[in-house]
């Protein structure tokens, strides 16, 4: 409070009741009048009256979400029902166009890869476990398209 009534003393900071007095009083005294005045107050009528602009900013940002606050209806389930409605019906048409996806790559990847003696051994590698070749750990000859020295 001592902080406070220093910084109104420099005047860096108005208090409210200071504000509402110099509405009343441009309304002639009559506090009625000044409730019905349909001009906005912002920030450049609060510094002329004195008001530091750092604090008619503040003063009018909380305010103004005082007043949201006040006016707004809170949030009900059945505000969101045809949301819910749509996001119903849309959600099976994205899971099957996702699975559709999933199987066209799935059949694109698995095709047959001609495994070429040009490509890197940590490439045929893997292609080679990823075509799951039943060559590994038998003593089959090598097939035509296998050129991994495991196989052998």
């Amino acid at each position: 409070m001592r902080r406070r009534r220093q910084r109104q003393k420099r005047k860096e900071r108005m208090r409210l009741t200071d504000v509402w007095d110099h509405f009343v009083s441009e309304a002639h005294g009559r506090p009625k009048l000044a409730l019905a005045d349909e001009r906005d107050v912002t920030v450049d009528i609060l510094q002329q009256m004195g008001m530091p602009r750092s604090q008619a900013a503040r003063t009018l940002q909380s305010s103004w979400v005082a007043h949201l606050k006040a006016t707004t209806a809170p949030f009900e389930l059945k505000h969101s029902a045809a949301w819910l409605a749509r996001f119903e019906t849309d959600t099976p048409k994205m899971r099957n166009a996702l699975y559709f996806l999933f199987d066209r790559l799935d059949f694109c990847d698995t095709r047959f890869a001609r495994l070429d003696v040009t490509f890197p051994m940590w490439l045929r590698r893997i292609w080679h476990k990823r075509l799951q070749c039943k060559c590994i750990g038998s003593t089959a000859k090598l097939p035509k398209n296998c050129a991994i020295a495991e196989c052998s």
